[in-house]
This record gives C-alpha cells, structure tokens and sequence, in this order.
C-alpha cells in the first residue's frame, strides 16, 4: 500500500497537479462530489500520515512523496469550510506528537 500511495503522490507532482491546482477554490466551485473528494483526501492523508510517518521518512525514496502529500495537506488547510476544518483536529494530534517526539530524541 505504501508504495502505491508514495506512486500515486509521485505521479500528481511529477503532471504539476499541486502547482496548478487551487485547491480552496476547486473546493468552493466544485460539485458535491469533488468537495467530498477533497474532504477524503484530507481525511485519508491525516490518518495515513498519523500511522506511516516513520516509515515515509526512513526512505530518500519515500521523501519525494512524503513532502507531495504534506503539500496536499497544505493547500487543503486553507479550504474555508467547517467539514474540512475537523479534519485538522487530527492534523494538529499529529504535529503535537511529532513535535513531542523531535523534542525527546
């Protein structure tokens, strides 16, 4: 699974999609089913980052994806929407505990 997620995030960099794509106003424009895209993206992404963070970054090869997947996450983060927002909570659960694990190394 987690060379096909690394892949599929290699490949939206390597067509440009994260440069040429806003994402807030794609959320505000688009139909109900591509806001619900968006909203499982952001949802898929936080809990694939939450338990596979240590092993996207143990790889040079995993890197490239892992930063893709955090700019996803980014640009997600200024969608302005409640839906999207509580997808943060999670988001923040995991800065707070990579930040706690950095500090304790």
């Amino acid at each position: 699974m987690l060379k096909c997620i690394t892949y599929s995030w290699s490949s939206c960099s390597s067509s440009n999609y994260i440069t040429t794509t806003n994402i807030p106003d794609a959320y505000l424009n688009g139909s109900s089913d591509e806001q619900a895209f968006i909203q499982n993206l952001a949802l898929f992404s936080t809990s694939f980052y939450k338990f596979h963070i240590r092993v996207l970054e143990s790889t040079q090869e995993n890197t490239a994806a892992h930063l893709m997947g955090l700019e996803y996450l980014l640009s997600i983060s200024y969608v302005d929407d409640t839906e999207v927002f509580k997808v943060f909570s999670r988001w923040l659960y995991f800065v707070l505990c990579v930040t706690l694990a950095l500090e304790y190394q």
